[in-house]
């Protein structure tokens, strides 16, 4: 028999879920006893903090935040996203936010993502691509590596957890004008979902399946909590609207509205 939207299929440890048309598995080497997810106060992490939340409420949830200077409600939305949950599903164990601040402008951090860039490049298919697209997102993410060591430690070293998802079709991002400024690193559709202690369950699914977890669990207010933009202060009038341009903001439109 078909598996309904949202329904879980469990067969052992597998744990199956549909979205989109689109079957994953959860956790297929073993429900974890505790998380620690990267909540960024975006959509992907916010929906894959939901599911697991509602499907295996017997796991410890160690959320974690990086707070970027300039982006002041991105933090304030995983805040707020972190207190939904807790109204939502208040018998499980959502462990205090763990957080701390950085700053992409800070001279010593942009050396050293300089100096990383080339290291730091990802196999993409059968090529090299940048790991991100600027020295900006490059120090964001070698600070926020740094800050995941120290919180994994502290807690005993568990399973990471990231909501990342893999871009669209080449033909959709053209076709909707976001192709140029996307992440190249999310264009393969075959990246391995765990590594380590790593995991990244979404990340070989695009937005779209982000967009059905929303509707289908009728959580479109936990959707409005969310913050997804990346444009600067003065293309969002000081971070208080989304830009509309950048890649996140017109990933969010194709995922909901096309």
């Amino acid at each position: 028999m078909e598996l309904a939207s949202g329904v879980m299929k469990r067969n052992g440890d597998l744990k199956v879920i549909k979205y989109n048309n689109i079957e994953i598995d959860l956790f297929s080497r073993g429900v974890p006893d505790k998380v620690m997810i990267s909540l960024s106060g975006g959509l992907d992490s916010a929906s894959l903090l939901y599911i697991i939340c509602k499907e295996f409420p017997q796991i410890e949830v160690i959320p974690y935040t990086g707070k970027d200077k300039y982006a002041p409600f991105d933090f304030l939305s995983a805040t707020m996203i972190i207190q939904w949950m807790r109204e939502k599903f208040p018998d499980n164990n959502i462990k205090e936010h763990e957080w701390f601040e950085f700053d992409v402008q800070d001279p010593v951090q942009r050396k050293r993502a300089e100096d990383e860039w080339e290291n730091e490049k990802v196999l993409v298919g059968h090529k090299w691509v940048e790991r991100c697209s600027t020295i900006s997102g490059l120090a964001k993410i070698l600070m926020i590596r740094e800050f995941t060591h120290s919180v994994w430690d502290k807690h005993g070293n568990p399973m990471i957890v990231t909501g990342m998802t893999g871009n669209p079709s080449v033909e959709e991002m053209k076709k909707h004008g976001f192709y140029d400024v996307r992440e190249k690193r999310r264009d393969d559709g075959k990246v391995a979902k765990e590594y380590g202690f790593n995991y990244q369950p979404f990340i070989n699914v695009d937005k779209k399946f982000v967009a059905d977890i929303y509707r289908s669990n009728d959580i479109m207010d936990l959707y409005e909590l969310t913050s997804s933009c990346v444009g600067s202060a003065a293309v969002t009038n000081f971070y208080t609207e989304p830009c509309g341009v950048c890649f996140w903001c017109q990933e969010k439109k194709w995922a909901f509205e096309c």
